[in-house]
């Protein structure tokens, strides 16, 4: 009985491996971890073999930042992706070696519950503190996974975005359409809740918003409220609603306390909604 691995690495290009046969499965594999800046050498290892969807597979990588999908398989593609119901997309961390990250996780058969079971990293350093594609961020993460599968969104934009770019929020809230659960943290929320306002997501029913170090207060809370009341004349309510309201602390004063005034209009449009105090974070 032969003892050969069914794919072969072709000596003329080390960095391609070239499928002879079905991928092998390797079918107890808890976790597995690739760092390596050779993105095409990479998604061709992955292509090698099929893991199991409860695997955990973490990429290290210096995939541009509107490109975190390069690096995984077209041919064969995850056996986790159809599982993954939740993702995470955290970007802009300047204080992190991969100051961007995405993260698929899907439900443990055994228990429901959710774990991780894919994250790629990037070392792409090229837009911190410089405005950044907004559009080029989604759509080069989003189609790493099921539109009709994912129900559960969080968006984490750790540095100001410039205005001017509700496409990309319109093109992302479509993307992905069953969203019941969604949290966003930004430093401004208005062209997210402008698209809001349209004919999207009409599943969801729990939103999370944090506001980090707004320009202008007033106008973001008068939009919060005012597009929560449009879709709940509309009949989209929401079951759970919270709202942050945070600066980086040395960067500016504390904003006032929501008015009483906001605080009863969300409670009629939401009356398990929760606002939260403004406060500092390190």
């Amino acid at each position: 009985m032969s003892d050969r691995l069914p794919y072969d690495i072709t000596p003329h290009d080390s960095s391609a491996l070239v499928l002879s046969h079905h991928p092998p499965r390797l079918e107890h594999l808890d976790c597995f971890k690739i760092d390596s800046t050779e993105l095409g050498a990479v998604r061709s290892l992955l292509e090698c073999f099929t893991l199991p969807h409860e695997t955990f597979l973490t990429l290290y990588t210096d995939s541009a930042y509107d490109a975190l999908s390069e690096c995984l398989p077209v041919t064969h593609r995850l056996q986790s992706i159809p599982f993954i119901d939740q993702v995470e997309l955290n970007v802009c961390r300047p204080e992190h070696q991969y100051p961007h990250v995405v993260e698929g996780f899907a439900p443990e058969e055994k228990d429901g519950l959710s774990r991780t079971r894919l994250a790629v990293h990037s070392s792409d350093t090229s837009i911190l503190h410089r405005d950044f594609d907004l559009l080029r961020l989604f759509k080069g993460f989003a189609p790493i996974f099921l539109p009709g599968v994912v129900v559960d969104l969080v968006v984490t934009l750790s540095q100001p975005v410039r205005r001017g770019q509700s496409e990309a929020w319109a093109w992302l809230l479509r993307y992905f359409p069953r969203i019941t659960n969604l949290s966003v943290e930004a430093a401004s929320n208005i062209e997210f809740f402008t698209v809001l306002a349209e004919d999207v997501m009409s599943e969801l029913s729990s939103l999370s918003v944090t506001l980090v170090g707004a320009d202008d207060w007033v106008i973001e809370r008068e939009v919060t409220v005012s597009v929560l009341e449009i879709r709940a004349f509309r009949g989209l309510h929401l079951r759970s609603f919270v709202y942050r309201e945070q600066v980086k602390r040395g960067l500016g004063e504390l904003p006032p306390s929501l008015p009483t005034s906001y605080v009863e209009r969300l409670q009629a449009v939401c009356p398990g909604g929760k606002v939260l105090e403004p406060y500092c974070v390190d």
